[in-house]
C-alpha cells in the first residue's frame, strides 16, 4: 500500500494510491502474516485485507476527486483462496477494490495462458 500527492501552483491536486503483490491475501492478517485473532485485534495488530484497502481508497477519493488507484500485479497465488478458486476469487475481489488501472505480475502467468485467459 502506498500513496503520494502532487499539487501545482494553481491548486490542482492529484493523489496516487498503489498496491501490489497482494497474492490472494483478501483477509486481514497479523504482523506474521497469519490469521488475525481477537487478541491481535485488541492490540491493533491486524493489517491489510480488502475491506481495509477499500475503506482507505474511499476515504482518499472522498477528499480528492483526482485520486487514482493502481495495482502493480501479483494478485494470483499465495493462499488457499487462490489454490481452490483460481482467477474467479481474484476477479471478484478486484471488482470490489475500485482500481483505476492494473497490470499483470509474474504470478498471473503461473497457471499458463489457459489459467490467465479467463481472468
Amino acid at each position: 500500500w502506498g500513496s503520494a500527492q502532487c499539487s501545482s501552483e494553481r491548486g490542482f491536486n492529484i493523489t496516487v494510491l498503489h498496491t501490489n503483490d497482494i497474492h490472494s491475501r483478501f483477509l486481514e492478517a497479523n504482523k506474521r502474516g497469519g490469521k488475525c485473532s481477537d487478541n491481535d485485534r485488541e492490540k491493533d495488530g491486524c493489517y491489510g485485507g480488502v475491506a481495509r484497502i477499500v475503506t482507505k481508497v474511499k476515504e482518499f477519493k472522498g477528499k480528492n476527486e483526482h485520486t487514482f488507484f493502481f495495482n502493480g500485479g501479483d494478485f494470483f497465488q499465495g493462499t488457499v483462496w487462490y489454490t481452490v478458486l483460481k482467477y474467479k476469487i481474484v476477479a471478484e475481489a478486484m471488482a470490489r477494490m475500485m482500481y483505476d488501472s492494473v497490470c499483470l505480475g509474474n504470478h498471473e502467468f503461473d497457471d499458463g495462458p489457459e489459467g490467465l485467459a479467463p481472468f
